[in-house]
C-alpha cells in the first residue's frame, strides 16, 4: 500500500490504467525516439517501431545502474530521475537534427500511423487476452504465475541489487547475500 494506492484512480478503473499505460508508452517512445534513429537510421522508420520498447529499457536500466553502481536507493523518484535525463538526452538529439527529423517526419507520417495503429491494435489484443484470463495461476492449468509475482513483489520492494529471494527471505545461505524487507 505505500508503492499502490487502492483508492487512486488508476487502480479503481483499469480502462483508465490501460490507456495510461499507452499514453506512457508513447511518451516514452516519443522521447527516446531521437536517439534510437541514430542507430536505425537505415531503416524505413528510423527506428520508430522500437523507440517504445527502447524508452522503457532505457529508463530502467539507467535507474538500475545508478542504483547498482551508486550509493543510491532504487526509489520510484530514482526512475523518475532517470527517465528525466534520458528525456533530456531525446530532447538535446531532436534539436541538433530537428530540421532533419522534421522533414522525415513530413516524408512518412503514414509509415508511423500504420505502425501506431498495428501497435494500438496489438495493446488491445493483449487486453483482451489478459481480461479473458485474469487469474494469477490455474490449479488445473499450472503455470510460474506465483513464482512471476513473487520475483516482481521482491523487486518493486526492494532498494538495493540483487533483490531479496522471496523463496528464502531473510536466510542467508553459503555463498549467498539475501537481503530482506
Amino acid at each position: 500500500t505505500d508503492l499502490f494506492s487502492r483508492g487512486d484512480a488508476l487502480n479503481r478503473w483499469p480502462a483508465l490504467a490501460a490507456v495510461a499505460w499507452y499514453l506512457a508508452l508513447l511518451a516514452l517512445g516519443a522521447m527516446t525516439f531521437p536517439l534510437v534513429s541514430l542507430a536505425f537510421g537505415s531503416f524505413p522508420d528510423r527506428g520508430w517501431s522500437v523507440a517504445r520498447t527502447a524508452g522503457l529499457l532505457g529508463s530502467a536500466w539507467i535507474a538500475w545502474l545508478a542504483s547498482s553502481v551508486l550509493p543510491l536507493d532504487h526509489t520510484p523518484a530514482l526512475v523518475a530521475v532517470a527517465t528525466a535525463g534520458l528525456a533530456g538526452c531525446g530532447a538535446a538529439a531532436a534539436w541538433i537534427w530537428r530540421s532533419e527529423l522534421h522533414a522525415w517526419w513530413r516524408g512518412n507520417r503514414r509509415l508511423i500511423v500504420a505502425e501506431e495503429a498495428l501497435f494500438l491494435g496489438l495493446f488491445v489484443l493483449f487486453l483482451v487476452i489478459r481480461a479473458a484470463n485474469p487469474d494469477l495461476w490455474h490449479p488445473h492449468f499450472g503455470g510460474e504465475k506465483p513464482m512471476d509475482f513473487a520475483y516482481l513483489n521482491a523487486t518493486l520492494r526492494t532498494v538495493s541489487f540483487p533483490p531479496f529471494d522471496p523463496w528464502f527471505a531473510g536466510v542467508v545461505l553459503p555463498g549467498m547475500i539475501i537481503v530482506g524487507l
